[in-house]
């Protein structure tokens, strides 16, 4: 999988379970994200996911990509921060490079899930 953010192209790493192979496979799909917490940018995902076999963690990373079921929302971090008492699943990263371009951004993005 990759994301496409302010046009740029990054590869992410992706976690091998059901949950990345979901999101992997709503490739070609737009999703606006809204800055919050100061650490990540999030937004709904167009249908629920499969977090069948996802490891979960309270201690989310610069350039890591979450799922937080409960509000079926996909997380780009761009900011290292533990996030007790709640828990997301990981999906996957990507490179510091793509954190520093989150971090810098505005309110809102668009990203886009390429294959």
């Amino acid at each position: 999988m990759k994301l496409k953010i302010s046009g740029s192209i990054y590869e992410v790493q992706e976690e091998k379970s059901a949950l990345s192979e979901a999101v992997s496979a709503l490739a070609l799909q737009s999703l606006t994200l809204t800055r919050s917490a100061d650490h990540e940018y999030y937004g709904q995902l167009p249908k629920k996911v499969d977090v069948n076999g996802a490891k979960q963690t309270s201690h989310v990373e610069a350039g890591g990509i979450y799922y937080f079921q409960a509000w079926n929302a996909f997380s780009l971090n761009f900011r290292d921060m533990d996030i007790s008492p709640y828990k997301v699943y990981v999906i996957g990263k990507t490179d510091a490079q793509a954190a520093a371009e989150l971090e810098k951004a505005g309110r809102s993005l668009t990203v886009d899930i390429l294959k």
